[in-house]
């Protein structure tokens, strides 16, 4: 049944759609405006511009460590999780194997599975095969999350 909106409906449905829009990116907006600000504090009305708050981010060499180490974690979880997910996806659709149910429920398992329950059992896991916790460890924890959504 084909459903067509009527000039109210369409522009009641834009309304809400750019209601929800403002609703989840404002409070970034502001948290960028206050980046800005002279004050330690967020407070309206801003006491000044300044970039101080990125030239201290910028001179604390844990912070910087962390990004560069964040910035390495998501390009090699995100190549993974590609080229993974583009395989399953291929051996799935292009192939007739046994137990193919099984390992496509096996691959999706990880939407039904939240997060921090998965993330402990896979630090269990790594504990218990005697895996030490490195970079390494944390991209497979997210290529096994996102290979689902790819």
């Amino acid at each position: 049944m084909d459903v067509a909106l009527s000039k109210n409906g369409a522009r009641l449905l834009r309304a809400f759609f750019a209601l929800v829009v403002v609703f989840l990116y404002a409070p970034i907006l502001i948290l960028l405006i206050f980046s800005f600000n002279n004050s330690e504090v967020p407070s309206f009305p801003l006491s000044g511009f300044t970039f101080h708050w990125y030239h201290e981010f910028l001179a604390n060499s844990e912070l910087r460590g962390a990004l560069e180490t964040s910035g390495i974690i998501a390009a090699l979880s995100s190549a993974g999780a590609v080229v993974l997910g583009l395989l399953a996806g291929m051996a799935l659709t292009r192939r007739r194997f046994r137990g193919k149910a099984a390992v496509s429920a096996l691959l999706l398992s990880p939407l039904v599975i939240p997060y921090v329950v998965f993330g402990i059992s896979l630090l269990l896991l790594f504990h218990t095969i005697g895996v030490p916790r490195s970079v390494l460890t944390v991209v497979i924890g997210h290529i096994v999350i996102s290979v689902p959504y790819t």
